[in-house]
């Protein structure tokens, strides 16, 4: 089946890399060797499968557009070292797809409706967000991404920038990220609406900081960023702790007293969480 004749579904988020110098900057992000473990999800076509599969590396390849099953199958006959699995990869598990995923690297142009979704899955952001990172499902060794460049500033923002969120909170506790390269329009088949960025992130073996509560760390960001346009003591007050507490955790942790959710780092949202645990403790004066 030819790129020419291939109807793409735009309800699945088909967008074709065709342009092999991006293909390539993003297997050089990878890092493969013969016999290392990568995950493709979405495969489409094939032509960044073909040069995953030519350094080596088996490939585990996820595609749910049954369409695509003549390239796809071509390439396995070509490449012993591709298996493809036809399904929807947020219902898929590890297991599923036969990898560990603590020696799997993820290389993948992901579809755009999804791609949070597809990255807190891949982070294991529900699991770090409800208990200590060490008790945490493994995650992989690395994951290099195509995504809109809108989740890539989010995922790279600075604090007090407008593209700071609570994605860029989890994001940071749970991996360290970088931005391999910027990726145009033209690169795709068809052509997005939106421009584009490949991203590498390496997930923590352990939090970059102290966590003692990660329930109430998290609960505080929610809280924080859905509610953007209210200081930070406004906004917290959907968590039900009385004003007071909060006036006087953001004072003790040196938190400017209008400061909105936007301008704080991870750091001080533990040191806040940590604050308001010791003033909800039972017998604290």
């Amino acid at each position: 089946m030819s790129q020419t004749n291939f109807r793409h579904k735009r309800r699945l988020g088909q967008h074709f890399l065709h342009d092999i110098r991006i293909v390539d900057r993003i297997v050089a992000a990878a890092d493969l060797e013969p016999g290392v473990s990568v995950l493709e999800i979405g495969p489409g076509q094939g032509a960044l499968t073909r040069r995953l599969l030519e350094t080596g590396a088996r490939v585990v390849a996820v595609e749910v557009d049954r369409r695509l099953e003549p390239d796809l199958t071509a390439l396995e006959t070509e490449f012993p070292n591709l298996k493809v699995i036809w399904g929807d990869f947020m219902k898929l598990g590890w297991a599923d797809l036969g990898l560990e995923p603590a020696t799997t690297r993820v290389v993948a142009n992901i579809p755009y409706y999804i791609t949070t979704p597809i990255l807190l899955k891949l982070l294991e952001a529900d699991a770090l967000q409800a208990g200590p990172m060490a008790s945490a499902p493994p995650r992989p060794e690395r994951i290099i991404l195509m995504i809109q460049d809108e989740v890539a500033r989010r995922l790279l923002a600075r604090e007090g920038s407008a593209d700071y969120g609570s994605l860029t909170v989890i994001g940071r506790y749970a991996a360290t990220c970088e931005s391999v390269c910027p990726v145009p329009r033209t690169a795709f088949r068809p052509r997005p609406e939106v421009e584009s960025r490949v991203v590498r992130l390496f997930p923590r073996s352990e939090p970059p900081l102290e966590v003692r509560d990660p329930v109430r760390v998290f609960r505080l960001v929610r809280a924080a960023f859905g509610q953007r346009r209210k200081t930070l003591a406004n906004a917290l007050g959907v968590l039900g702790i009385p004003r007071a507490q909060v006036d006087e955790a953001i004072e003790a942790t040196g938190i400017e007293p209008m400061a909105r959710g936007e301008t704080l780092a991870l750091e001080q949202y533990v040191a806040l969480s940590d604050r308001l645990a010791e003033l909800t403790r039972p017998g604290t004066p």
